[in-house]
């Protein structure tokens, strides 16, 4: 098995050898002065940085440095570059955060690189020159989310703002089983347009959020989530907000990507799906506008996403379906009713 030139440094620092490159703190990097030999740039490894491959590549010429980090790949040694070290910019903290969350993605369980880092990043980088091209923001869902709460949820077919009622459910499956949404208000103005504001909340000894901006830093994502059991969150859900899939771009969408969100709880409800999809269509509809010119289909479109409603239904209501009432039980039923008018 071959060994890359990462593991040979390894073995130099077993034999004892004074290793020559800086050690993993800001300090250390910004004061490391390398010894060319003639060479237009050299790479040092980085002692004691935790990070598997990590090294200092230094260039004579404008005496930049930049952290890179070696990996094995399909057969091959190749290396990816991290970030340019800049003191009080990019260092230490921020190489290690950036190098951790591609390990987390392009290795699997026993450590072996399963993807590229470079081949990420050059799709990355004609993404984002597509992006350019088309006047794409490139947002993420859960940005778009946090831009459709500023907003207080613009209708998606006419001016104003849905309802508060349409808010509060919206707001549940969006942002919801979550502390954030216990900091909330909900009203209608005189023309029913739907608005929301801030509340202090003393059972999480919380003052009132002062914008958005602050009940999101407050409550960022994957945080603050209500338990399983609680009033709250009986069956333990999770709003978009707080998943995986809110990672996406909002252009990422599909129909069988929004589906399997539905379908990803058993014991959820065609009820609970359908108010779901009509709060992934406003988000949707809201969300065109940071899309640039070449807009994909709307995934939310019942042509395209189809849910199916049960042939027995879970609601906790459906055993009523079938009930009627008997003679008896009528008679009492418009008494009640002309007693009342009479009052």
């Amino acid at each position: 098995m071959k060994r890359t030139a990462d593991s040979k440094t390894e073995s130099k620092l077993d034999t004892g050898l004074e290793p020559t490159g800086p050690k993993f703190t800001d300090y250390s990097i910004n004061k490391f002065k390398p010894n060319y030999n003639g060479k237009k740039k050299v790479s040092e490894k980085i002692i004691d940085s935790g990070i598997k491959g990590l090294k200092l590549n230094c260039i004579k010429s404008t005496g930049n440095k930049y952290f890179i980090q070696q990996f094995w790949f399909n057969g091959k040694a190749d290396l990816w570059t991290v970030g340019e070290f800049r003191l009080g910019i990019f260092g230490i903290k921020e190489c290690q955060t950036k190098a951790v969350e591609i390990m987390k993605t392009h290795t699997d369980d026993n450590g072996m690189w399963i993807k590229s880092p470079k081949i990420t990043a050059k799709y990355r980088r004609e993404r984002i020159k597509k992006a350019e091209l088309q006047k794409r923001q490139m947002l993420t869902t859960r940005q778009c989310i946090e831009r459709l709460c500023e907003a207080n949820f613009p209708k998606a077919r006419t001016d104003g703002t849905v309802t508060a009622k349409s808010a509060v459910r919206m707001c549940l499956y969006l942002v919801g089983y979550n502390k954030r949404t216990q900091h909330l208000l909900f009203d209608d103005d005189e023309f029913g347009n739907g608005f929301i504001k801030f509340k202090a909340n003393k059972s999480y000894n919380t003052n009132e959020p002062e914008s958005w901006t602050d009940l999101f830093s407050k409550f960022p994502a994957g945080h603050g989530i209500i338990e399983k059991g609680n009033l709250k969150n009986p069956k333990g859900e999770v709003s978009l907000y707080d998943s995986e899939d809110s990672k996406l771009l909002i252009e990422e969408l599909t129909p069988g990507i929004i589906k399997h969100y539905l379908n990803s709880k058993a014991d959820r409800s065609y009820g609970t799906k359908e108010a779901i999809r009509d709060a992934f269509v406003i988000l949707w509809s809201y969300s065109k506008q940071f899309m640039g010119t070449d807009i994909p289909r709307n995934p939310t479109d019942r042509e395209v996403l189809e849910i199916k409603k049960p042939g027995i239904s879970k609601s906790p209501n459906s055993k009523y379906n079938k009930k009627k009432f008997e003679g008896h039980e009528l008679s009492k039923f418009f008494f009640q009713i002309d007693q009342t008018n009479k009052m």
